[in-house]
């Protein structure tokens, strides 16, 4: 996660003084056909690792996207722009995530589907909404053509029943990691 240094406020308008992170955004080094599978679930584990970190500290980021990841000059990765952050609403249950954090996990399942096949999938707002099935994208010819472990991934971050999906982001950056070295 990008450094903030300060929050200040000036003439009515309050601003940021974060740290200058340099690079690229993520959506600029998506190639069309997407990155290789390892590079994506390489990616997907160190953005997994920031929201999990935030969400520690009751942050959900709200606004997972290409557009909103660096890739340093040293191939890392920054995860930026909270505009769209809020506080997480405790769980009922320690082992249930709030729906911030699911929410903010399932955006991470179509972040991996972008990065790992270079299309934005169409269904990706009413998949995360929960107004249509993970299947609405998981069965799509791109997300279907990927490798069994990534794929199982995504379906977990993507899912609705609370008792199937991740409970922690840690737990994603987990198996991703497992899947970058496969």
């Amino acid at each position: 996660i990008c450094t903030v240094f300060d929050v200040e406020e000036e003439d009515g308008r309050v601003y940021l003084a974060m740290e200058l992170v340099e690079g690229r955004s993520l959506h600029a080094a998506i190639p069309g056909r997407g990155l290789r599978s390892d590079a994506a679930a390489r990616y997907g584990a160190q953005i997994a690792l920031a929201l999990g970190h935030a969400h520690d500290k009751g942050i959900c980021h709200g606004d997972v996207s290409a557009r909103n990841v660096m890739l340093t000059l040293d191939d890392r990765v920054k995860v930026l722009d909270f505009g769209l952050a809020r506080l997480l609403a405790r769980s009922s249950s320690p082992d249930v995530p709030s729906e911030g954090a699911r929410q903010d996990l399932r955006q991470l399942g179509v972040l991996l589907c972008q990065i790992a096949t270079g299309v934005f999938p169409p269904q990706a707002f009413d998949v995360v909404n929960g107004t249509a099935p993970p299947s609405a994208i998981l069965d799509s010819a791109p997300v279907a053509a990927l490798p069994k472990g990534l794929r199982s991934i995504i379906a977990r971050c993507l899912e609705t029943d609370p008792s199937r999906c991740y409970q922690r982001a840690q737990q994603a950056a987990e198996d991703l990691d497992v899947e970058a070295e496969q």
